[in-house]
């Protein structure tokens, strides 16, 4: 195919999914491009151990977390400022219209290390507290 023949590039239809070729737009592009993610991020068939067994296991488990992620992303993370921020930082891609698989997971894996170094929340009992109402029991006899 030459440059003339080539169909001019246009928007994927979900907000969601990126444009890697100019076949995004057709359903079999899409999978294409899904699968292309799938490997290219998450690394899904890659597994260490080359046993059909493990490429039977390793392959749907990385497309679920491919699945999860978007998911998550179009239920709770997306942002419509987040294509912005990522224009901010990288200003030589101005053609960026919509978030990526690795912005996806990227703001997953924020948001997940953030929640799991937050402190904890004022409704929670401290360790103290906790160790009180033990030693009380304790002294009490139940």
């Amino acid at each position: 195919m030459t440059a003339a023949t080539v169909p001019p590039w246009s928007p994927p239809a979900s907000p969601h999914r990126p444009n890697r070729s100019w076949n995004a737009t057709r359903p079999a592009g899409r999978i294409e491009t899904a699968f292309f993610d799938a490997r290219q991020t998450l690394g899904v068939g890659e597994a260490r151990n080359r046993t059909r067994r493990a490429v039977e296991r390793t392959v749907p488990f990385g497309l679920l977390a491919c699945t999860v992620a978007t998911t998550w992303y179009a239920l709770a993370g997306h942002q419509p400022a987040d294509t912005d921020e990522h224009r901010a930082r990288a200003r030589w891609y101005t053609t960026k219209t919509q978030p990526s698989l690795e912005d996806m997971t990227a703001k997953l894996r924020r948001t997940i290390i953030a929640h799991r170094f937050r402190g904890p929340h004022p409704h929670q009992a401290q360790p103290e507290e906790i160790q009180a109402v033990l030693t009380a029991w304790a002294t009490a006899g139940t």
